[in-house]
């Protein structure tokens, strides 16, 4: 394991030079930390990123394995996760309180007999409630060994930690694996019920000859059902699928933030401004145009041009551990997000995509209710077909067979939906739609009406109306003579929440002081849920 106790400190007066040496490197979608191992002639270097543009969501760990050294290695290996956890209910406030309760509930099943495919998931969902609900998804992990040429066999997955820890409980050192070699492991059972597991992918034994090096790419994923996991292990083991995929990785990054490339003498301040926009467009979320993306019309000269934000999400660094990330696991995937952070990091859309004109503004001012306040959480827009008849006539052009035209148009007709959410029907109704996705989404949404969407959430904030300004502000900078028409020529709806503010005399209290030894004026439960609304 990495234990910073077993590599060098170059600080430390005391630095032992035989220990390892380790390097973190880290890029727009990539983590990667090097072990250089003179003792041994070995050189590990591992790496994470994001599996994109597939069907499926997946984090990927690359592990090379190089002989620095001028003899042959041999190494027995053992490389993944000393701990993943399962998939089902909501986990997130459990596992803080009460985890080792909750581990009545783990288990790793299987896709197959061979144990190279794991699926961990809890038997149901963690409740006192007379109902049981049993879970379906759970997380996956597949491991081979990189192959340009050939499909790659599956590698078998240690997931019994006892296995590998043994007794030590804090998962530092592997006591298991130091009493048994990786044959001995596998060979024997493993045991993965009302326990935390691991994920090690295993190689009994490999000889790496001077120079000569190679990769061990584990796969993790979510998905609905154990099922799903054969047809994901049969894609990421195609041959070159791993690098082409982390090659692509860079490249995506790449495009996204291409808009404000910088090119000074500094390569440091080219790449922060690279990265300050990326962060930025994963808080606010990056505008996507849909509907017409055949000409030049912006969204307020034409209703079939639209704006999505792909990749928006609550605010938060990685400590504020009360925020809930919620991120659809579907195309176009984005979460809910807090009203002022959503503003902030949108502030600047209409400069990079001026198709957008003032969708943000009348976005954000569409918020504000009849008693002046906005709520809280900024949703993804929605879309809606008010026309039955129009929606049954998009659904035809849009799918193969009447069948599917007619599931489609139900579901058209059925009530808001977003783009992410109608792909993921489409597979689960087993709509038989065109070839080509984007004229899919496209022709649909096209047709369609948008819709602003935000709930009260936990309360009203005072300074929404300082981000009216700056939106306003970045429209005119790019149509200084759209002013009288934004400002004067459009209608927009008022927001309606049951969330209302208490009058002054109501919410306004005299209660003690902190220290208890005088009385001083409070606001104290100033809003509460009218339910005649």
């Amino acid at each position: 394991p990495f234990n910073p106790g077993a590599t060098r400190n170059l600080l430390d007066p005391d630095d032992d030079p035989d220990k390892p040496k380790r390097i973190l490197y880290v890029g727009t979608n990539e983590v990667e930390i090097q072990e250089i191992d003179g003792i041994h002639d070995l050189t590990t270097a591992v790496k994470y990123f994001i599996l994109p543009e597939e069907d499926f969501a997946a984090l990927i760990r690359r592990t090379t394995f190089t002989n620095t050294g001028k003899s042959d290695l041999e190494l027995e290996i053992l490389d993944g996760l000393a701990k993943i956890e399962p998939s089902g209910g909501p986990l997130d406030g459990m596992l803080k309180s009460m985890g080792r309760t909750l581990e009545g509930w783990f288990g790793v099943y299987h896709a197959d007999d061979t144990l190279s495919m794991p699926f961990y998931k809890m038997s149901t969902e963690p409740s006192d409630k007379a109902k049981v609900t049993i879970e379906e998804k759970g997380h996956y992990c597949l491991s081979f060994i990189e192959s340009m040429n050939e499909t790659a066999p599956l590698l078998p997955i240690v997931f019994d930690k006892d296995k590998v820890f043994g007794k030590s409980t804090s998962l530092e050192s592997p006591l298991g694996l130091h009493a048994s070699s990786v044959g001995e492991i596998l060979d024997n059972p493993q045991y993965g019920d009302a326990k935390t597991s691991s994920s090690f992918a295993a190689i009994r034994s490999i000889t790496l000859k001077p120079g000569e090096n190679f990769t061990v790419a584990s796969v993790y994923g979510r998905a609905d059902h154990v099922t799903e996991v054969p047809g994901i292990a049969e894609i990421v083991t195609a041959p070159g699928f791993v690098a082409k995929k982390f090659a692509r990785a860079r490249t995506l990054i790449n495009e996204l933030t291409m808009g404000v490339e910088t090119n000074t003498t500094n390569p440091l301040f080219d790449s922060t401004v690279r990265q300050m926009f990326l962060d930025n467009s994963l808080r606010g979320g990056i505008p996507t145009i849909l509907g017409n993306i055949d000409d030049d019309t912006t969204y307020d000269e034409d209703p079939s041009v639209k704006v999505y934000h792909s990749f928006s999400r609550i605010h938060g660094d990685l400590e504020r551990d009360y925020n809930a990330f919620k991120i659809d696991p579907t195309y176009f995937s984005q979460g809910p997000g807090n009203y002022r952070d959503v503003a902030q990091n949108r502030r600047n859309d209409v400069t990079f995509f001026p198709r957008m004109g003032g969708f943000d503004v009348k976005q954000f001012l569409s918020f504000i209710q009849a008693d002046g306040y906005e709520p809280l959480t900024v949703e993804a827009q929605v879309y809606l077909y008010e026309d039955p008849d129009q929606a049954e006539k998009i659904a035809a052009e849009v799918t193969v067979d009447a069948k599917s035209a007619e599931i489609l148009g139900n579901v058209l007709k059925g009530g808001p939906f977003r783009p992410g959410q109608l792909f993921e029907l489409c597979d689960q109704l087993k709509i038989n739609r065109t070839d080509d996705n984007s004229m899919f989404i496209n022709t649909i949404l096209a047709a369609s009406s948008d819709h602003a969407m935000a709930v009260f959430g936990t309360g009203y904030w005072a300074d929404h109306w300082d981000y009216y300004i700056d939106l306003i502000e970045a429209y005119l900078a790019i149509f200084p003579d759209g002013e009288e028409e934004l400002m004067y020529d459009n209608e927009l709806a008022y927001f309606f929440s049951t969330a209302t503010v208490r009058p002054r005399a109501e919410k306004y209290v005299l209660d003690y002081t902190f220290d208890g030894t005088s009385k001083h004026v409070i606001q104290l439960d100033a809003t509460y849920y009218d339910m005649g609304k």
